[in-house]
């Protein structure tokens, strides 16, 4: 039975690399290589997704990623898509992807990457999401090494993927953080009824 549960742990949490939760921040070492994936990975993702990664590679490092990812349209407007920027959701976009992505290779213009997954409520017919990422030296002067991510100010709540929300958003159903673990929905639980 001791087997059976360390198995069990190792299968959930394990990931292959850090890849097997809804949002989250990684702080790369100059050698870590790791990978994202969306929910229920290697099957179709679930309808209503939203998922946020933050990654941060050391020190005059920029980061390189592989994209493999199918999204859908609805009326040639992405329903199911990814966006990655070069730091936060208010750093420069380096794409919006809803379309068939195969292998599709991108190296930062910082130290960060941004990433968002969302899908619809409608049925998923997409491949789902695979990421590949790493850092690599980079010596060129000038590289951003602006944080893109501050403080949380007194009155938001802390996200682990380094993302802000308003209190007031907290338990309030929503997945407003864009990760399922230490966000603003983790341990929201009713009053009891006597």
């Amino acid at each position: 039975i001791v087997g059976f549960v360390i198995n069990a742990y190792c299968l959930l949490h394990s990931g292959g690399g850090g890849g097997w939760k809804c949002g989250d921040f990684y702080a790369l070492d100059h050698s870590d290589v790791g990978h994202i994936v969306s929910p229920n990975y290697p099957e179709g993702y679930p309808e209503n997704s939203f998922c946020i990664w933050l990654i941060e590679a050391p020190q005059n490092h920029s980061l390189h990623l592989i994209v493999n990812f199918e999204g859908e349209r609805y009326k040639n407007v992405c329903s199911d898509y990814i966006e990655i920027r070069h730091g936060s959701q208010r750093s420069a976009l380096e794409g919006v992807y809803c379309d068939k992505v195969t292998n599709l290779q991108m190296t930062s213009q910082s130290r960060w990457f941004w990433i968002k997954f969302k899908s619809d409520r409608l049925n998923t017919t997409g491949r789902p999401l695979l990421i590949q990422f790493s850092a690599i030296y980079n010596s060129t002067r000038g590289l951003n090494e602006t944080v893109p991510y501050a403080s949380c100010r007194s009155y938001e709540f802390a996200c682990r993927n380094m993302e802000c929300h308003s209190m007031s958003y907290r338990c309030d159903g929503q997945n407003d953080c864009g990760c399922l673990k230490d966000c603003d929905e983790s341990m929201c639980q009713g009053l009891p009824i006597c």
